[in-house]
């Protein structure tokens, strides 16, 4: 089969890398961008209002100070998402942007016909992808 079609067969059997989402008072610099951030960054689509990150298990444990708790009581804050994965996305993160595939598993439930856009035209580069 060709690559779009192998990829989209194979997605159903891939999980999304998120394990939890978390809200942090401080902004961490080294994590990469993930979720609609990392998709602003590699199309059209305008970035979210706050940064959305990436990290691992292990760095949560790290980042857990800062988390904030009750993330309905600010209102004037926009305070940075980190998408708390099952595996480290630095081994695969290119240009401080989480892989491309990880990023289309993370975002494929939006319903959002703009992201599902921007994604394919952004798999279409890779090489894997085209036919």
């Amino acid at each position: 089969i060709g690559g779009p079609d192998y990829y989209l067969k194979g997605r159903e059997f891939l999980r999304n890398p998120i394990n939890r989402i978390v809200h942090v008072s401080k902004v961490p610099d080294e994590y990469p961008f993930a979720g609609l951030d990392a998709l602003s960054k590699l199309s059209m689509i305008n970035p979210p209002d706050y940064p959305v990150l990436a990290a691992s298990k292990e760095e949560a444990k790290r980042l857990s100070p800062y988390f904030i708790k009750d993330i309905d009581r600010i209102s004037n804050e926009k305070p940075a998402e980190i998408q708390i994965w099952n595996y480290d996305p630095e081994y695969l993160k290119e240009d401080g942007i989480v892989d491309i595939l990880s990023l289309s598993l993370t975002i494929k439930d939006l319903n959002d016909e703009r992201v599902e856009q921007s994604i394919v035209e952004r798999l279409k580069k890779e090489s894997w992808y085209t036919e």
